[in-house]
């Protein structure tokens, strides 16, 4: 069994990413999830961010990230404003082609055994919010995001905004 993190927003560039250990050789896949909506949202902490929520006509576009147990709890560390749960294999689209992405995975599709988390934003800490371009960190967060997307493919890129709510 593998455990793998979906990522819908800075995680996508993760070259920002300190809880991810150097791997070369981690599997990383393209996709959208279908059954998701990706908002901007607004936590306690001051900070402007992406998240999720259910919605059974949306589809939210990201990365499949292999991790490892260690990474995994990193990872719940660093979203505390945040909840993991785990996603239903069946609504992932395989979608963008690989390219140099991803290291192994003979066709680029996980299996029912592999453990696919995302993290949904706690409701008692976030709450949406409508993206304001006066906003600097908001800024700097989008720029890291947008600059990850064009790593994948400029129709990931596009994909990303036209499947992000909240825009102004």
């Amino acid at each position: 069994m593998v455990n793998y993190i979906f990522g819908y927003g800075s995680l996508i560039n993760m070259k920002y990413s300190k809880e991810l250990n150097k791997n070369d050789n981690r599997i990383i896949i393209p996709v959208t999830i279908n059954k998701l909506q990706r908002h901007w949202i607004y936590c306690k902490n001051d900070k402007i961010y992406l998240g999720i929520k259910h919605n059974d006509n949306s589809k939210t576009n990201g990365l499949i990230i292999e991790v490892s147990d260690d990474e995994l709890k990193h990872f719940d560390k660093r979203e505390r404003y945040y909840n993991r749960i785990k996603l239903n294999i069946n609504q992932i689209e395989y979608n963008y082609p690989l390219n140099n992405l991803s290291n192994s995975l003979l066709d680029g599709k996980l299996t029912e055994s592999d453990n696919v988390f995302t993290y949904y934003p706690d409701k008692l800490k976030c709450m949406y919010y409508i993206f304001n371009k006066s906003n600097k960190q908001a800024n700097n967060y989008l720029i890291i995001c947008l600059s990850g997307c064009l790593k994948v493919s400029h129709k990931f890129f596009i994909d990303f905004l036209l499947t992000t709510k909240g825009w102004s």
